[in-house]
């Protein structure tokens, strides 16, 4: 791990000693543990080891640009017994190897480590072909619904649904088997299948926008109608996060008009007789593009009677 600067004040790296002092605050099930010790008192000397850590991918919920970020400014230090997972706000001060004690106030937001240790080679709504995968047709185009971590690896996956195609070709397998065996089909015959599949496995025919986005290629965006761009770009989770809904036309373009938003679209959940709106705040990497975002929901939004 690199050397870390927390909050400019203070950096850390492995091997370093932190001084616990513990605050009132909710702690995890580990973190409680780790206080009932009769051992663990306020001010006994912690070797930092790193941070409990977590990837960030594409479309993540946060907004986080892709990136192995700490959990929850949670921190992995070693005692004499064993290494626990405790709060950073239960670190008051640093030790450092050279006998210095530096203060240390708590970070706000996101502590982003490093990279990620494989590329991104594929991203939602890409359109590709896969290989070599027993139930799925290699000529047949699918999208990507999502990028993946295989659980317990640094490797990357790529989730992909069977067409309609594979799905009746796997129903009409399925009934005849439970047909000649006198059973019923299982209640999942006609819920599309998914799979996470390596980048061995997959071949690009396009980029979808999302892919376009994360390359810094809004300008690919052009030949989308606005009312589209809006709808599979900009509101969607881990671009954008919904800050007001339910809103009527003259309410949505008071707040669009404010500056406060930066995206306003129809509601998903609006009903023939009363038509409500949504809006959004671009997430920080995304708010380059703010004008442009601005611009296309002026164009789509319809003009207050006000």
């Amino acid at each position: 791990m690199n050397v870390l600067d927390l909050n400019s004040r203070v950096v850390i790296k492995p091997g370093d000693k932190l001084l616990f002092r513990p605050t009132p605050h909710k702690r995890s099930a580990e973190q409680k543990k780790f206080l009932e010790e009769p051992a663990h008192k306020p001010g006994i000397p912690l070797e930092f080891v790193g941070f409990v850590e977590e990837w960030a991918l594409p479309l993540d919920s946060a907004g986080r640009v892709p990136g192995v970020y700490a959990v929850q400014n949670t921190l992995r230090v070693r005692t004499s017994s064993r290494v626990w997972e405790i709060s950073q706000r239960d670190v008051q001060a640093v030790h450092t190897p050279r006998g210095s004690e530096l203060a240390w106030a708590e970070t706000h937001g996101p502590i982003r480590l490093r990279d990620l240790p494989r590329s991104i080679r594929y991203y939602p709504d890409d359109v590709v072909q896969v290989h070599g995968v027993s139930g799925l047709l290699p000529e047949a185009a699918r999208r990507v619904l999502a990028v993946v971590r295989e659980p317990g690896t640094e490797l990357l996956k790529y989730r992909v649904e069977e067409t309609n195609v594979e799905l009746q070709h796997r129903f009409k397998t399925e009934l005849a088997a439970a047909v000649e065996k006198r059973t019923l089909p299982s209640r999942e015959v006609m819920t599309k299948q998914r799979w996470d599949l390596g980048e061995e496995a997959i071949v690009l025919s396009s980029q979808g926008p999302i892919g376009f986005l994360y390359a810094d290629k809004a300008n690919k965006f052009s030949h989308f109608d606005p009312a589209v761009e809006i709808e599979r770009v900009w509101r969607r989770e881990g671009v954008s996060h919904m800050v007001k809904g339910w809103l009527t036309r003259d309410e949505a373009q008071t707040l669009f008009n404010s500056g406060a938003v930066d995206v306003v679209a129809p509601s998903r959940l609006n009903s023939t007789d009363d038509e409500r709106y949504s809006a959004y705040v671009l997430h920080d990497q995304f708010r380059k593009h703010r004008e442009r975002v601005r611009n296309l929901t002026g164009l789509h939004l319809p003009v207050s009677s006000a």
